[in-house]
């Protein structure tokens, strides 16, 4: 069985889950998905550029086993700081430099290819780049999504809708950006014969299984306290960041309230913490305030967020909500734009929670049980309330 996948570390195991990167698909020693020389209708429009393993964005999750020293194995990969997980950590195809380098690495390596159902995929990279503070896609992608508005320097007001138009257009970020390309594409599915083909929705399971074949622990997933780790390192993500580039958010022409109450916001939207928990700080507030202050509030949050099921129906509300604003061409062009991804990992083209009664977002009231109103998750400078 091949079990290497780093080259440098022949006892060491690592896996990186790229952020585009999501129920279960196993496929062990099978052929190719497609056969591009045999005009597989599955295999149009697949590019021909050079794959890059392990050239990817930043990493969700690093797990890391050590066979020399089982007593050390790593009690979460949440304990490996985001700056210590680079790509440097291991060999990749980039850094051979010969064809037969390169063979020998794959033919001693497990492939191993994450998909992600794309709706949910492009409304994270709305929460996560544009809606929550970040002036880099605030330039890079803000003023591109609204034309009329593109002298500017830096746009923090797309909507979602603008965001949808600017990701599906021709030679868009579907195209250019490796955060929304379909992954059957990026991953180059039908050209590379995969051990393993998992997705973000079931990740736990897929990673037991792939720990199975390389013989290491993950025993760390089952742990209970593994949800509030995980709540946690999406916290310091979100706001370590931000705090850093406070000149640059605010030479965007945001203020610093804004910024804690959008990111308090988008936390409530990934399910970090329910949408009970009110915004703790008074306008002003933050003008002298530490991130470890903000992180704190936010770690008290999870605390108090015990009921998996509202975490759940809030997630959801927002998606949906989000789904709403969006024109029914683009909607439909999104279906296209990721067909492929749709059809080889298995995720409906065209959900009914998307694509009917799209004027109405059904929501749960703690207090009314169920209506078919909505409610806006996204207007930061209010309470989320349901």
């Amino acid at each position: 069985m091949r079990r290497r996948l780093c080259g440098k570390h022949r006892r060491m195991w690592l896996v990186a889950l790229a952020v585009f990167c999501a129920c279960l698909v196993l496929v062990w020693d099978r052929e190719p998905i497609c056969d591009v020389s045999g005009g597989n209708q599955l295999c149009q429009d697949v590019r021909t550029e050079p794959l890059e393993i392990f050239d990817m964005n930043r990493r969700i999750m690093i797990a890391l086993g050590q066979h020399e020293h089982p007593q050390k194995r790593l009690a979460s990969p949440f304990t490996i700081p985001i700056a210590e997980a680079g790509r440097d950590r291991c060999d990749s195809l980039n850094t051979l430099d010969s064809p037969d380098q390169k063979l020998t690495f794959l033919q001693n390596s497990e492939l191993v290819v994450f998909g992600r159902d794309p709706y949910r995929r492009i409304f994270s990279a709305w929460v996560d780049k544009l809606y929550s503070p970040n002036p880099f896609y605030w330039i890079m992608w803000g003023r591109w999504a609204a034309p009329s508005r593109s002298s500017r320097k830096c746009d923090p007001n797309i909507t979602f809708s603008q965001f949808v138009r600017l990701v599906v257009r021709p030679k868009g970020l579907h195209y250019a950006d490796v955060h929304l390309r379909p992954v059957s594409r990026e991953c180059r599915m039908c050209d590379v014969q995969y051990t393993l083909v998992g997705k973000i929705e079931s990740t736990t399971e897929d990673l037991e299984v792939l720990a199975s074949r390389i013989n290491v622990s993950m025993a760390f997933l089952r742990d209970p306290g593994y949800r509030e780790a995980s709540a946690v390192d999406t916290v310091l993500d979100a706001v370590e960041g931000a705090f850093s580039w406070r000149g640059n958010i605010q030479n965007c022409g945001v203020s610093l309230d804004r910024m804690g109450r959008s990111i308090w916001r988008k936390l409530q939207i990934r399910g970090v913490f329910d949408y009970m928990q009110l915004y703790p700080f008074k306008d002003g507030e933050l003008r002298d305030m530490s991130a470890n202050k903000f992180i704190d509030a936010c770690r008290a949050a999870i605390k108090r967020s015990t009921n998996m099921e509202r975490l759940k129906r809030q997630k959801e509300l927002a998606f949906v909500q989000a789904f709403s604003q969006v024109d029914d061409t683009d909607l439909e062009k999104i279906a296209q734009v990721y067909y492929n991804d749709f059809l080889l990992f298995g995720y409906e083209k065209k959900p009914d929670v998307l694509f009917k009664n799209r004027n109405n977002t059904v929501i749960y009231s703690e207090t009314k049980g169920s209506t078919t109103t909505t409610t806006d998750a996204f207007d930061w400078s209010k309470d989320w309330v349901l």
